[in-house]
């Protein structure tokens, strides 16, 4: 005996409205203590971007010293919004 689910919804949405590949960048900016421990923190995110990505996404990142530490600026660009999305909700606590 097979049992068959169906998930229904009241209000559809079609993924092409949702994920039109417009948004394909992420900016990110945090400050650290030291240069070391920013980039530890930047290889941890790249790891996770290598780990999605299926053409090479664009990395790009300066660590800047401020008053008390240092400041990590990174810009991901992905070929797609897809791969973003994964890379948002995979790095949650992590990176993002």
């Amino acid at each position: 005996m097979t049992d068959v689910f169906r998930a229904e919804s009241k209000n559809p949405v079609d993924l092409g409205v949702i994920i039109d590949n417009t948004d394909t960048a992420i900016e990110y900016c945090q400050k650290f203590e030291d240069q070391d421990e920013a980039e530890a923190h930047l290889e941890s995110c790249t790891a996770q971007v290598r780990a999605i990505e299926t053409d090479a996404c664009k990395i790009t990142s300066v660590v800047s010293e401020l008053d008390g530490g240092v400041q990590l600026q990174a810009r991901y660009e992905f070929c797609c919004e897809a791969e973003k999305l994964i890379f948002e909700m995979r790095c949650k606590t992590c990176c993002v």
